[in-house]
């Protein structure tokens, strides 16, 4: 159900945005239903379908495959896939020069922001790691996401120590992060 605060989705772009949002903030064991996702967002079922049609397209680019089953919406892939998705979401919605602390705390309300700007602060001095504020808040973005889905049960399948060696700093910072 749509917060009072959420304002109602009126174009396509946002419907999407919608519909794969509800997806992955859902429980894995929910179901979500086209009529439910209808009456959430005031349109017609048909709506919904052709609406899902783009936000197949969408998944297709992080290799998710949404699917529909005998009326319920679904989400097939990997938890990292999922996670760079829900980052695309939030920045196409507010912009990719907007993803402010401030925005962050209206994402993730639960999150003490300065706290944990603070722990990542202290882990890539810690590993001489020296990233510009551009960079760094995308860094928290990443770390809220991947927290909120850990929270959420939604846990990473592969190991911690799958993430790329490309660069053993930022490996390490990402590893001790999480």
């Amino acid at each position: 159900e749509m917060n009072i605060n959420e304002k109602i989705p009126q174009e396509n772009d946002e419907r999407v945005n919608h519909i794969i949002k509800k997806i992955l903030l859902q429980n894995d064991n929910a179901k979500l239903e086209i009529d439910d996702l209808a009456e959430d967002i005031y349109v017609s079922n048909t709506t919904v379908m052709r609406t899902i049609e783009d936000a197949k397209k969408l998944c297709q680019n992080f290799n998710l495959e949404l699917r529909v089953q005998k009326n319920i919406v679904n989400l097939v892939g990997p938890e990292r896939n999922r996670r760079k998705l829900m980052k695309h979401i939030y920045i196409s919605e507010f912009g990719s020069n907007n993803i402010s602390i401030q925005t962050m705390e209206k994402l993730f309300p639960t999150y003490n922001l300065a706290v944990l700007r603070g722990i990542i602060h202290e882990i890539c001095k810690k590993h001489k790691y020296y990233i510009n504020g551009y960079s760094y808040d995308y860094l928290l973005l990443d770390t809220l996401i991947t927290l909120d889905r850990i929270k959420s049960n939604h846990p990473n399948q592969k190991n911690i120590k799958d993430i790329n060696e490309f660069d053993i700093a930022e490996s390490k910072v990402a590893k001790e992060i999480i």
